[in-house]
This record gives structure tokens, C-alpha cells and sequence, in this order.
């Protein structure tokens, strides 16, 4: 009788220490008693009302639904592909503080974005260093626009725009003539609320731009071939640089950043 009762206490103590490390984050209840480790919200009985997302040091993210949930940064983030990628989609705060920070955290931000708009994320990431210089412009840093796109853009008629419609940032930038001239211009921009935003704005762009009536940059979505995706964005206005296929591919190979387009 004692030998049972002391199986009991013993049972009840390790209970106990668990549901003490899933308040403090330690581990990650995916519902009817199985655990998730962090990244995966696809275990046996995942209940998505329960679920409580974690970091490796016992962060707690906000509960979210079903899909892939990614850690990273300096920090913790978490966002889902439940539609396009928008601030409201994620929680947190991204951080970067070298050019290898930054390719991962947009790398990883854009993968997510390629299963839900199928644009290819090597270029998105390519993009965003090309137009924001690894995320250090001054559009990029105050108005969290990594691609340089203007408050009046084809009509501003886009649908699954992350911009508030409202909100810009003017600002000086460099453009060429088709003979390769540089010469300079001062336009409002867009100001989003977080890169995030920005990522998902670019996307829904290119996607949805129009020039009269035909699409602006028609079978770049799902496109496989980044250079193929890198003249379509091109050939459809996108850029004036006459070497900006080049420069795309030449970021792409250097950074191997098709990594990014493995979901």
C-alpha cells in the first residue's frame, strides 16, 4: 500500500513540474498531452486554441493557427501562412545588425511569403538588398520600405496591399535613362508600419500591378528560374538601372540565397 502511494506522489510531482515548464515556456503543449517542439505546429492532437508557441530560451509568442511558425533574428519572431505575410500576421520585433543578419531574417520572412504569393523568395530577398543596401537606407530604416515603392504606383489598385493608404516618407533616389544616364529624384514613398509589411506590399505588387490592360509583370508568379523572374520584373518597369537583371543574379549566386526557395 505504501509502495502505491508513493508511486502516486511520484506521478503527481512529475505532472506538476510539467505544467509548471509549459507556463514558463520551456516546452510547447500541442494539445491532448503532446508536445511541439519549437518551429512545428504539426504534432498528433494539436488543438490550436492551446497552443503556446516558445522559443529556446522560454519565450512565450502569442498563440497562433496552424501553419509554420519560424524563429529568428537577434531576437524571437513568429509569423503563419495564413494569407499574405502582414504585421498582422506576426508578432514581434525583427532585428539585424550585420549583412549576414539581414539576408537571413528577410531570407526567412520572404520564404514565408513565397508559399502564399509565389514569388520567389531569392529574388525578393535580392531586391530588398539591391533597393535598401542590406536594409540600411534611410527609406528602409524610417519608413521600413526595402524595395522603393512610391506612394503612386500603377494606380495604387492592387488588391492585398499591406500599406494604410496614407502614410509616406519623401525621399531623393538614383535613376537611369535606357542609355544608362544617372539622374536623381525626389518622391513621396510608402511608409509601412514594419518590414514585414513591406515584404508583403512588394509582393502583392508584383502580383496585382497593372499597365493597361494586361498585368505589369504577367508569369512572374510560381516562376521556378530566378533570372527568367529577374527580367520579367525588368522587362515590366519595375527599375531603370539597365544592369539590374545582373545585379539581381549576380546577389542571388553570391549569397546562394535559392537556399530560400526550399520550403
Amino acid at each position: 500500500m505504501r509502495r502505491q502511494i508513493s508511486i502516486l506522489l511520484l506521478f503527481c510531482f512529475l505532472l506538476t513540474g510539467l505544467r509548471a515548464a509549459a507556463e514558463e515556456g520551456s516546452i510547447a503543449p500541442a494539445g491532448e498531452g503532446n508536445l511541439a517542439p519549437v518551429g512545428e505546429l504539426s504534432a498528433v492532437g494539436y488543438d490550436e486554441e492551446e497552443a503556446i508557441i516558445s522559443d529556446e530560451e522560454g519565450n512565450i509568442g502569442k498563440p497562433a493557427e496552424a501553419g509554420t511558425i519560424t524563429p529568428g533574428g537577434e531576437g524571437s519572431f513568429f509569423y503563419n501562412n495564413t494569407g499574405f505575410i502582414n504585421s498582422e500576421t506576426y508578432h514581434g520585433e525583427v532585428y539585424y545588425d550585420s549583412n549576414e543578419s539581414f539576408i537571413e531574417v528577410i531570407g526567412e520572412i520572404a520564404r514565408e511569403d513565397m508559399k502564399c504569393s509565389g514569388i520567389l523568395a531569392s529574388v525578393t530577398v535580392a531586391q530588398a538588398i539591391l533597393e535598401s543596401g542590406f536594409g540600411t537606407s534611410k527609406l528602409a530604416t524610417e519608413a521600413h520600405n526595402l524595395f522603393g515603392i512610391k506612394a503612386s504606383l500603377s494606380g495604387n489598385n492592387w488588391e492585398n496591399s499591406t500599406w494604410d493608404g496614407v502614410s509616406t516618407f519623401r525621399a531623393r533616389t538614383a535613376e537611369q535613362t535606357k542609355s544608362g544616364v544617372e539622374y536623381y529624384i525626389t518622391a513621396d514613398f510608402r511608409a509601412y508600419e514594419s518590414i514585414v509589411d513591406s515584404v508583403g506590399d512588394h509582393s502583392a505588387y508584383l502580383i496585382g500591378a497593372v499597365n493597361g490592360d494586361h498585368y505589369r509583370y504577367d508569369g512572374l508568379q510560381y516562376q521556378t528560374d530566378y533570372r527568367t523572374a529577374a527580367q520579367i520584373i525588368k522587362s515590366g518597369g519595375y527599375a531603370t538601372d539597365v544592369k539590374y537583371v545582373d545585379k539581381l543574379c549576380s546577389l542571388i549566386e553570391t549569397y546562394d540565397l535559392t537556399r530560400f526557395d526550399e520550403e
